[in-house]
């Protein structure tokens, strides 16, 4: 007789009512059979007995998470959508901003070669006309305006 059949006795499974009968009738007939059996029956009740093992409780509440969520998609609801503000986000875009400003200011005031420049009076010009050749006001006029437009392209 096969163990596969003694297993199936066993657990009292897949056997039918005359093949049940037929390894009874084998076990109180065959003592080499009956201890095999006992053997087998004993390896199989050790088997039984053994402990499980729990989850572990990250395992648990992921598969938890993955339950819920399958169970709101069945129901057709829809999950929490994100906030469109984050303060975070905004917060830490404003301080780099913000040092960048003071950077470039910073960098703008130093850039100077420490001079100041004097402030030229334009609309004053010291030009005495000659006693023996009398110009005319507009030509003079006209003068210091060209003085004037040369010296501020000459500042730049």
């Amino acid at each position: 007789m096969h163990d596969e059949k003694l297993i199936l006795y066993y657990y009292d499974d897949g056997l039918s009512d005359s093949e049940r009968q037929e390894i009874e009738t084998a076990l109180r007939e065959d003592a080499a059979l009956a201890d095999r059996y006992t053997e087998l029956r004993d390896r199989l009740s050790q088997l039984a007995k053994t402990e499980d093992q729990p989850a572990p409780a990250h395992a648990v509440h992921r598969w938890h998470d993955s339950i819920d969520r399958a169970a709101r998609m069945e129901r057709g609801e829809q999950s929490k959508p994100a906030s469109p503000f984050s303060f975070m986000s905004f917060f830490w875009g404003a301080a780099v901003t913000a040092a960048l400003a003071i950077v470039i200011g910073i960098g703008i005031y130093f850039s100077g070669n420490n001079e100041v420049t004097p402030v030229i009076e334009d609309t004053l010009v010291n030009t005495l006309p000659l006693p023996e050749t009398a110009t005319p006001v507009a030509f003079t006029r006209g003068l210091q305006m060209h003085l004037r437009d040369s010296r501020r392209t000459a500042r730049y």
